[in-house]
């Protein structure tokens, strides 16, 4: 979250967490209904996820949180800049294990609901960043991921081809996508200019120097003009998959926009992967009142509508493998714009050879009509009604990045007949169809009110081991973790894990003991961590009380794998004490009458509250409250004149 948003969020004094959406069961509307929430400027418009399994990433952090996060804002403040965008560069490698590939909405959820996500402001996306790695029939050299055209890298491909971005530093909606520090000018085609990612530059004996895990993260330059002349230098490819957002600031501020709940819905997959449920959420599962699978299917779809009508972005996934974007017959409904009938995925004697795909639906439309027949009307059963999706594969795709999904599709069986056939292959796989969606989410996302933060300043050869337990007395226990696949590929992290521990302070922070328990829990890797040291900071970041473990340049507290460290901080201070050093001195004076300024200032109420929620923590406004009357006034004013007087 950058500074325009925190500062909204700060002048909060309380806001009620979002309501849930709970659907509901209801007889078809007599008139067709539809929902286009693409057109809303809460939508953040098309991104392109590039060569990066960041799919659930876009959905669940660009596409969903986003629309939620300034949606909430705007229903607090119309006035409020909206204009923000979070990146999906922030969540996906929280969320990957360590590797480019897939992901889990639940997964994202719970990072979106412990710490909130960074902006493309803050954490820009770059859908280029990954090389993906292959060996030439000698198992030799490593090559750009391309192996039918070429198998090194030249210097062409390096300003064309391989990190060539796009026509300009910034996606089609504005949004940035490196940093102008890590792009430089290539030359301008069709009159516009391009832009390259910068890489860093080795020699081949430095080259030949590195370990082999090391070697893996340099592809060899080649001359120009497809010529194997070598070149001498090796450029080194940042897997910034792998990068753990670790800005101080921008990972605070984010802790002030989270997730607060999330729900969903499921219908059987044709291979029974999963279990269809009638209602899915962090603590529980629900079955379908019903084993009937069309009965399930139309509630189901149902259920979309109604989130859809509530003004919820809607995240879905299947085995996604449109049949018009195959190879086959491009269909338009009577809009003219392209339209999925139904999906087919592919079988091997082995089972199910498609992965799984995440995407968002953001309308539908029951008086959309597909001759999915072809014989002529639309007057079949299954060919009236589609959603509209948006994908994650840029403007090129589909209609221009959407893409409408009948309802029919949706259903393991078409309610069509003479539906077509999906193709045969030639491999001794067969396509079969599969439903258009296997299970849909919505999110409740609110600015949060917080009062205290823990904070664990770590460096750690595994991110995904760690996690951090927070309690307070008689209080329930906060955790704090990512959920890690057992077996995910270790990431080095070097900087602050934040917590939300308002819960634990009850009507006050003050005169409380808080306890801080870091975990290191590697169980298929060795690994260790060095903690620096322990804090709680107040909604503005300043330091409440800390424990710091550095001993001159040493640090004295290491963690191996299944190890804990747990720390006690006291919050004990007198009236007044704002900067937290347990001495009432002129810098307290100058900042409580700092205070009474904004009070007596002849402004509006509604002025003096924004400017006093800019410069006061939640703590310091505590401390104020002389007498705990819950209000700061005059009788407040005049404890802390005699104070000063005496």
């Amino acid at each position: 979250m950058n500074k325009k948003i925190s500062a909204l969020v700060t002048s909060i004094a309380m806001l009620a967490s979002s309501a849930a959406f709970v659907p509901t069961v209801s007889a078809q509307a007599e008139s067709p209904r539809s929902a286009d929430l693409s057109t809303s400027s809460f939508f953040p418009g098309i991104i392109n996820q590039g060569g990066v399994g960041s799919c659930v990433a876009c959905t669940t952090a660009y596409y969903q949180f986003t629309y939620e996060a300034r949606k909430a804002l705007y229903h607090y403040d119309p006035r409020a800049n909206t204009e923000f965008t979070y990146s999906p560069a922030s969540l996906y490698p929280q969320i990957n294990d360590g590797e480019n590939w897939g992901s889990w909405e639940y997964k994202a959820y719970r990072v979106l609901k412990n710490r909130g996500a960074l902006t493309v402001e803050e954490m820009p996306y770059d859908g280029c960043f990954d090389m993906r790695f292959y060996k030439d029939e000698n198992n030799i050299r490593t090559y750009y991921s391309d192996p039918t055209r070429i198998n090194y890298i030249t210097q062409d491909d390096y300003a064309y081809n391989n990190i060539l971005l796009h026509s300009t530093a910034k996606d089609e909606n504005g949004n940035r996508i490196i940093n102008e520090n890590d792009f430089e000018k290539v030359d301008v085609v069709g009159g516009k200019q391009r832009y390259r990612r910068k890489g860093e530059y080795i020699t081949e004996s430095e080259y030949n120097n590195l370990s082999a895990s090391d070697q893996e993260y340099y592809v060899p330059v080649y001359g120009n003009n497809y010529t194997e002349v070598p070149t001498g230098l090796y450029w080194h490819v940042a897997r910034t998959y792998r990068a753990i957002p670790r800005d101080e600031q921008a990972l605070f501020n984010a802790l002030k926009m989270r997730l607060d709940s999330y729900e969903g819905w499921s219908i059987c997959s044709p291979n029974q992967d999963h279990a269809s449920k009638a209602l899915i959420t962090e603590d529980t599962t629900v079955d379908w009142d019903t084993t009937d699978t069309k009965e399930i299917e139309d509630q189901f779809i149902s259920n979309i509508k109604d989130a859809l009508d509530h003004g919820k972005l809607v995240a879905t996934s299947t085995s996604f493998h449109y049949l018009d974007f195959e190879g086959n017959t491009y269909l338009k409904n009577d809009k003219n714009e392209h339209i999925v009938f139904q999906n087919v995925t592919q079988y091997n004697r082995f089972g199910l050879l498609r992965s799984g795909h995440e995407f968002t639906i953001v309308g539908y439309d029951d008086t959309i009509e597909c001759d999915i027949n072809n014989d002529g009307d639309t007057d079949d059963p299954g060919e009236k009604g589609a959603f509209k999706i948006a994908n994650s594969w840029g403007t090129d795709w589909g209609n221009d990045g959407f893409v409408w999904v009948m309802y029919d599709a949706v259903h393991e069986e078409s309610a069509l007949d003479d539906c077509p056939a999906p193709p045969e292959t030639n491999d001794g796989s067969t396509y079969q169809r599969y439903p258009a969606f296997e299970e849909a989410y919505v999110i409740n996302v609110s600015p949060q009110e917080i009062k205290l933060v823990s904070e664990v300043d770590v460096t750690s050869q595994d991110y995904y081991s760690l996690s951090v337990d927070n309690y307070s007395f008689h209080s329930q226990k906060i955790t704090n973790d990512i959920i890690s696949d057992y077996g995910s590929t270790p990431v080095v992290f070097s900087g602050p894990i934040y917590t939300d521990i308002t819960r634990l302070c009850g009507s006050e922070i003050n005169r409380k003991d808080y306890t801080v328990k870091l975990n290191s829990d590697s169980k298929y890797h060795t690994t260790k961590t060095i903690v620096k040291g322990i804090r709680l900071k107040d909604d503005k970041g300043n330091i409440v009380s800390e424990c710091s473990f550095k001993n001159g340049d040493v640090y004295m507290k290491e963690l191996t794998n299944n190890e804990s460290l747990e720390y006690t901080l006291c919050v004990n201070f007198e009236k007044g004490d704002l900067n937290y050093d347990h001495e009432i001195n002129a810098d307290d004076y100058g900042k409580i009458m700092e205070y009474f300024d904004i009070l007596n200032e002849d402004t509006n109420e509604d002025e003096k509250n924004i400017k006093i929620g800019e410069k006061f923590s939640s703590f310091q406004l505590e401390l104020l409250d002389s007498n705990d009357d819950g209000i700061i006034d005059e009788t407040d004013s005049n404890y802390f004149a005699s104070m000063l007087n005496s």
